[in-house]
């Protein structure tokens, strides 16, 4: 990492410890005298350590997110779409499923006294991503970590991303938060055990038009858009003369007269819902002709919820994409980091053999070149040795000449 590991008689030394902006995360740092390195992944370069960090931190939190993000929408899509219907036994529908709420984790050298909490308040507009949060002394900067947004906030509670972001105590200058929207969301979603009867298949009101009505004035695309005690209150639309506008009658913030009539489209236009339910009116309606809203009696008989329920895997809940559109680009995502993950080992790999290589042409041993030098130095020993032997003889044979 080109870190230095010895200054002067000082060395470096290695450990782990909480990470300064998440708490809940262990980082590597270094430490030499009374200085302190935070060494990621980047600052390592490379190795198993910068490669184990970069897993971590990048892959498995980006497979965590995306997960996650796919288990919050489809718990929240499906619990708002059960609250709309009754169930076998005219009940509401009970929630089905359970998710682990976000997590805001403050910093390891926090010194202000602040608190975070994060709720979600639209899970639709959710992104797969952790944020950080800090506080400068004016504004709370928040930045997605996955594309390193940033929006600042002078006070909390904040709304971005469907997150809802607030803040209790005195943060100090340069304290930070992780704040986690799906840390345990993909391995804590739970479903509800409850009787097949709870499930609310029905919807709570229906309309019909009257026997007696004398137009082709149709009502279609009946919904109930909002759970409310009023769903199932009797209502009239009744058509004056002529049929350009409409009275309506049993709405529970009183009565409605002249209520212009435009051909398809969807009733109310403003507001949302009478009672939590709406309608679109079509067709040539005849002054007089009468559509009446009224509770469903029979649920077994209803399969409306049943088949909005249904309708929700088709439809575009995940950041526009469909449930099996966001799951496949997951997957995608998780295979796509593999290969890149494993190219890089074999890169890595091969750049490796070939220092080692180098090396070895450089300072190594190759064998049989020794094993040649040890031939060629056995037969230079015997050599010696008989030259050797040669001048023992030679030196025994001129002393036994001398002696005689």
């Amino acid at each position: 990492s080109g870190e230095p590991m010895l200054v002067g008689s000082q060395q470096a030394r290695f450990d782990g410890a909480p990470d300064p902006g998440d708490s809940a995360r262990t980082a590597v740092r270094m430490t030499i005298g009374s200085t302190t390195h935070w060494l990621d992944a980047p600052a390592l370069g490379g190795g198993s350590l910068a490669g184990t960090l970069r897993f971590r931190d990048e892959d498995l939190a980006s497979a965590i997110n995306q997960v996650g993000r796919i288990a919050q929408t489809v718990s929240a899509a499906v619990n708002s779409q059960q609250s709309l219907g009754i169930d076998m036994n005219g009940n509401a529908g009970p929630v089905l499923f359970s998710v682990p709420q976000p997590v805001s984790i403050a910093g390891a050298v926090n010194s202000g006294s602040g608190v975070l909490t994060t709720t979600i308040t639209s899970a639709i507009a959710l992104q797969p991503s952790d944020y950080d949060v800090s506080w400068d002394g004016s504004n709370y900067n928040v930045t997605r970590i996955a594309d390193g947004a940033s929006s600042a906030f002078p006070t909390l509670p904040a709304t971005l991303d469907g997150l809802s972001i607030a803040a209790s105590g005195a943060p100090a200058v340069g304290d930070h938060w992780r704040v986690q929207p799906f840390a345990a969301a993909s391995t804590g979603m739970t479903a509800r055990a409850i009787n097949p009867r709870e499930i609310a298949t029905a919807f709570a009101a229906t309309i019909q038009a009257l026997t007696t009505n004398t137009g082709t004035g149709v009502a279609s695309g009946f919904s109930i858009v909002r759970a409310a005690a009023a769903n199932t209150l009797a209502v009239s639309i009744t058509f004056n003369n002529p049929p350009t506008s409409y009275n309506v009658s049993g709405l529970s913030g009183g009565p409605l007269a002249n209520v212009p009539f435009v051909a398809g489209q969807r009733v109310p236009a403003s507001p949302a819902d009478y009672n939590g339910w709406s309608v679109v009116l079509d067709g040539r309606p005849a002054a007089g002709d009468t559509f009446n809203v009224s509770p469903v009696t029979t649920p077994g008989a209803d399969n409306r919820n049943a088949l909005a329920l249904a309708g929700l895997a088709k439809s575009g809940l995940v950041g526009g994409a469909t449930l099996n559109e966001a799951y496949a680009s997951a997957l995608g995502d998780i295979g796509t980091r593999v290969q890149t993950g494993q190219a890089a080992a074999d890169i890595s790999s091969r750049l490796s053999d070939e220092a080692v290589s180098r090396q070895q042409n450089v300072s190594g041993v190759n064998l049989d070149e020794e094993a040649a030098n040890l031939l060629r130095y056995q037969q230079m020993y015997q050599a010696s040795a008989k030259i050797i032997q040669a001048s023992q003889a030679l030196f025994d044979a001129l002393l036994a000449a001398t002696n005689h």
